[in-house]
């Protein structure tokens, strides 16, 4: 069983740079990069994007993709669940958050949500600090008053 995950995670990284590869092709760079975007925001696929302005080919090439027909307005809204599975049952067969994490593989990719945890860790860490220190003082001393 251990030989089959690391096996599974190669394929799905190989998947996801095909599937990179076809997107910036097909010109939806602009697509992934609002995705990424809103997976920062929300920490889960979940919502849509808007392609405002969308080109005659990204409307062409994002229906194809999702198996509808072409988009006949320049506004176009994709749901993330609704890539999210076109892609798992493409040929790529790996997830939209393993693309989007290979569109910028030197970023990290931290969501808001995950930002949030960290710095009210952090300042539980820093008021946890702060109180060992003030309490090594005596007690009622000025050190003690000004921590």
């Amino acid at each position: 069983m251990h030989v089959t995950e690391p096996k599974k995670m190669q394929e799905d990284v190989s998947g996801a740079k095909k599937a990179l590869t076809f997107f910036t092709q097909a010109g939806l760079t602009r697509l992934l990069e609002k995705v990424r975007a809103k997976y920062i925001a929300e920490g889960q696929i979940r919502g849509q994007v808007v392609l405002e302005e969308a080109t005659p080919g990204e409307r062409r090439e994002i229906a194809s993709f999702l198996g509808r027909p072409s988009y006949r307005d320049d506004v176009i809204r994709v749901r993330l669940v609704e890539m999210d599975q076109a892609l798992r049952a493409s040929g790529f067969a790996c997830t939209l958050l393993d693309v989007i994490t290979a569109l910028y593989p030197d970023e990290p990719l931290e969501t808001r949500p995950e930002r949030r945890v960290a710095h009210v860790r952090h300042q539980s860490d820093f008021r946890q600090a702060l109180f060992a220190i003030a309490s090594a003082f005596a007690e009622n001393t000025r050190a003690q008053h000004w921590l």
